[in-house]
């Protein structure tokens, strides 16, 4: 971006009541962004916590699936993951390496 464009830009922001309020306008955007990923995110940390808990007690995914409520696809691609981190069962590596595995919307 040119020097003399991104002045003109940042001058916008800090010296225009228009600017001002879109730049609040984005940093409330981003705001809203971040608490909706931090809620998948911790969904996502209390459904691997739960499907954890019932492999340690042996419980296979069809049962998990059905305990929990839960689409078996979604069961299935956390055991998965899961199994590589038996019997120790660390729930945020397993979320580090499940996230990976998934399409990001």
């Amino acid at each position: 971006m040119d020097n003399k464009i991104l002045a003109d830009r940042v001058d916008y922001f800090k010296n225009d009541k228009r600017g001002y309020y879109e730049w609040w306008d984005d940093i409330d955007e981003w705001s809203l962004r971040d608490i909706e990923k931090g809620k998948k995110q911790g969904e996502a940390m209390t459904l691997i916590t739960q499907v954890c808990k019932k492999l340690a007690k042996g419980k296979d995914i069809a049962t998990i699936a059905d305990e929990l409520e839960s689409d078996y696809e979604e069961i299935a691609g956390i055991c998965e993951v899961a199994q590589h981190f038996a019997p120790e069962y660390n729930t945020e590596a397993i979320y580090e390496a499940y996230s990976k595995t998934q399409v990001v919307a």
